[in-house]
């Protein structure tokens, strides 16, 4: 006798009208590939109406196909289907519905494939039928052989449904694993399980199999305390024993999104749903799932505050962020970190703009940096009856940026913010952070927009470059960039930084200086994999006429230089590669927004000294030429600094800080650049050539650099730029002229 290649499992509970049409289609499909061989293992359980009269009337005419196991008792679908696993001869299993019925090639179209494939899953469509008409189908969106790691994503983001019925296994895959006997959800329970085990899975796109809608069915019946037990047992148990935590967690979103948007619930139905997340979430902890099962998931539970209140929807997520970082150990989702320093007449405002509602969602820690008027005073009187509020002084004058190290050793939040005490944040702030955080949990950082208010509480400007970028989710690297490109700021304050990236790093903020900021969170940029935006402004900027911004010392000027030279240490020294050129860009970048901002309040002297400084970091940078007229901030750092010279009657030259240049080369560059790319110079038009070398944004660059050239330089003779023009000292004195 020959072994059996296939065992096909057909559970039988009272469905006496449609078990006749479903064996008959399992002996219609083996009829048509009759060279395998099979067994039909029918399981009675225990159904009180004439099912098994009438599989016992075809056993008569299939003997050697057809056996029959009966139960003592009821044990429901997966107990019925487990009976038949332990029965199983065949190298293949196959489950049957008994009111369901396949197609009549199915076999003779899939049989081969499993034995080119004996270690894969076979899955195929299914289409649900009522009255002979098509409802729905499924079929895979894939076909052919698709890898164990390719199938897993595709079941946890629900793109491959979890039905046992549309697909042939490997009885192998089952010698550990059984279904939940009397559960609704059993499929979803055990398939993720089998196929995490398995070596894929080879998709065939045609369907194969027919659901029948007629009838009662568990699946098809009004939402009861079962459905919602087993359901979210269900999903409890995949989470506990699948191996990937990304589809852990992605399965455990999607599902509870599917629970949430289909069934059916009451409002009390609702609440123990909640309830029992709620229970569920305090004792996992989960690790990953992608943002767009956090979106399906957030968009399912938001729906929920109609009914249930704003107060169980935050019991909820607050859970569910605490499920997220439950191996951090902090006790708030977020730390709130302000410095204060003679803000007395601006706290009372910034913290009456936290919106009470999310007190059990963060602490907030003033440091106080030896105020002289009465701030202290008023943020101990602040913390003297609320938890989640702590006051601290620092024992000597750190500024800004000690006060912030001082919060950072205090903060017991999963999250960090800096939000200063003369601003204010807006009213769905919280909810739009908390949302952003759900929907990106892999995120080390929520950057969000503001708007920057005056004095008459009027809004001079907002983030609008940050509100029009075109995506949610961006690298650090890319991040990095766009601060290089001016479109995000290094501000400390619209941004909410995960714990985890600040402690890995160990870096803080350097004290004592005015640009702290610029010193430490584009680092952060640079070290973060992944950074999520809310595109709102949920921050207001106070441009307070009184603070340090809107001074010019010589401590802005020598903060500035200390600023960048501690952000690109902390960038070389880091793990990750550091670009040179971008580190440059950086650096001409910031000095030349200081010189911008506060050139006219600048004294000569500090001009001058500015000048010193500049040309101490060229030089230990090396920046030369090439670095100025290609990039933006460059030409305009030198064309301003000249022109502020020029105007106060004083001698300017950088020749000393711009090494490594051969005036020559430099002019003939220029003359390949106006012939290339076939621009004006000095009002004469180039000869035409087809100009295709490099990218659009390079041919913009050359054509930029070719502009300030002319603007700054092409009226005057060619000398001009050789020893005794503007570069006047050494050591463009001894360059040589080219043959």
């Amino acid at each position: 006798m020959k072994e059996v290649l296939l065992s096909i499992i057909v559970p039988v509970y009272n469905v006496e009208k449609y078990i006749k049409p479903c064996i008959q289609s399992l002996i219609g499909a083996i009829d048509k590939a009759p060279e395998y061989t099979y067994e039909i293992i029918i399981v009675d359980d225990c159904g009180q109406d004439k099912s098994i009269q009438k599989v016992q009337k075809l056993q008569e005419k299939h003997p050697e196909l057809i056996r029959i196991v009966h139960h003592k008792e009821n044990k429901g679908l997966g107990g019925a289907r487990n009976t038949g696993i332990e029965e199983a001869k065949g190298q293949f299993i196959q489950f049957m519905d008994s009111d369901d019925w396949i197609h009549e090639k199915m076999y003779a179209k899939l049989i081969p494939t499993l034995i080119e494939n004996p270690k894969k899953i076979a899955v195929f469509g299914i289409e649900a039928v009522k009255n002979k008409k098509k409802l729905w189908d499924i079929h895979p969106t894939q076909k052919g052989i698709q890898s164990v790691e390719k199938v897993m994503n595709m079941l946890s983001r629900d793109e491959l449904n979890v039905s046992a019925c549309n697909k042939i296994f490997p009885k192998s895959l089952f010698a550990n694993h059984r279904f939940t006997e009397r559960m609704i959800y059993e499929d979803l329970d055990l398939i993720p399980l089998v196929f995490e085990k398995s070596n894929g899975a080879y998709f065939v796109q045609k369907n194969y199999y027919f659901y029948r809608q007629e009838g009662e069915s568990l699946t098809r019946t009004a939402t009861s305390d079962k459905h919602l037990s087993d359901g979210i047992t269900a999903t409890k148990r995949l989470f506990s024993e699948l191996k990937s935590e990304l589809t852990k967690g992605n399965i455990l979103l999607n599902r509870w999104a599917y629970f949430l948007g289909k069934w059916n619930l009451s409002k009390e139905q609702k609440a123990q749903v909640v309830n029992q997340f709620i229970e569920v979430l305090s004792s996992i902890d989960i690790k990953a799932y992608d943002d767009d099962q956090g979106h399906k998931f957030l968009k399912q539970i938001n729906k929920l505050e109609k009914d249930l209140g704003k107060e169980k929807l935050l019991e909820l997520k607050f859970a569910f962020i605490q499920a997220c970082n439950r191996s951090s150990e902090k006790q708030y989702p977020i730390s709130i970190i302000s410095p204060v320093y003679n803000n007395e007449n601006y706290l009372d405002r910034f913290i009456n703009s936290l919106d009470q509602n999310f007190e059990g969602f963060y602490e907030l820690i003033f440091v106080d940096d030896l105020s002289e008027d009465k701030s202290f005073d008023l943020i101990k009187k602040y913390a003297e009856n609320k938890e989640n509020i702590s006051a601290y002084q620092l024992p000597k004058k750190g500024g800004a940026g000690g006060a912030r190290n001082f919060g950072i050793e205090k903060a017991n939040g999963s999250y960090i913010t800096f939000l200063d005490s003369d601003d204010w944040v807006s009213e769905d702030f919280f909810e739009e952070i908390i949302d952003s955080i759900l929907i990106n949990i892999d995120a080390d950082m929520v950057l969000f927009g503001f708007n920057v208010v005056d004095q008459d509480d009027e809004i001079s400007w907002s983030s609008t470059k940050i509100f029009n970028l075109p995506f949610f989710n961006y690298s650090g690297e890319q991040v990095f960039q766009m601060f290089l490109d001016e479109i995000v700021n290094p501000s400390p304050w619209n941004k909410v930084i995960h714990h985890s990236l600040i402690e890995e790093n160990k870096a803080r903020f350097p004290e004592h200086i005015y640009h702290q900021d610029l010193a430490y969170i584009p680092f952060l940029f640079h070290q973060a994999n992944k950074i999520s935006l809310v595109k709102k402004p949920l921050y207001n900027y106070f441009v307070n006429s009184e603070g340090i911004t809107q001074t010019a010392t010589q401590k802005h000027i020598d903060s500035v230089f200390q600023a960048v030279d501690h952000l690109i240490e902390l960038v070389v020294q880091s793990n990750k590669e550091s670009n040179k050129d971008d580190l440059i860009k950086m650096a001409l970048l910031n000095y030349n927004y200081n010189l911008q901002m506060r050139k006219e309040a600048y004294s000569d002297e500090q001009i001058l000294n500015f000048k010193e400084q500049l040309v101490k970091t060229f030089k230990k940078l090396e920046v030369n030429i090439y670095h100025i007229i290609y990039n933006f901030h460059g030409r305009e750092l030198f064309s301003n600094l000249k022109l502020e010279f020029d105007s106060r009657g004083m001698e300017f030259s950088l020749s000393e800080a711009i090494l490594n240049v051969d005036i020559d080369d430099l002019i003939d560059q220029f003359t390949m650049i106006y012939h290339q790319a076939n621009l004006s110079m000095g009002g004469e038009k180039g000869p035409h050539s087809s100009f295709s070398a490099g990218s659009p944004t390079e041919v913009q660059n050359l054509k930029n650099a070719l502009s300030w050239y002319e603007r700054t330089y092409d009226h005057l003779p060619k000398w001009y730029l050789k020893p005794g023009g503007v570069f006047r000292r050494k050591p463009f004195n001894k360059l040589k002229k080219k043959n």
